[in-house]
């Protein structure tokens, strides 16, 4: 479990902070085990508490839900 924190820790360290990517995925192996890491960044998280009425409606629109009356959700 650690080798696979820090292998990941060090994978992310090598890209400048630029081109970090917010998620992603990669496998290595760890004696006879095969590790799959998948990462999301906290700051690739939405805080709906937080965010603004249009972010929200376009994220539901992607989703498929549509809007009631008004042409907004909520």
């Amino acid at each position: 479990m650690s080798a696979s924190l820090e292998l990941t820790a060090y994978q992310l360290l090598l890209a400048d902070e630029k081109s970090r990517p917010a998620q992603g995925s990669f496998r290595f192996r760890l004696d006879n085990a095969e590790v799959l890491v998948a990462y999301t960044s906290e700051a690739a998280r939405l805080d709906l508490n937080r965010a603004p009425k249009e972010m929200l409606d376009g994220l539901f629109e992607v989703l498929g839900v549509r809007a009631k009356g008004g042409g907004s959700i909520g």
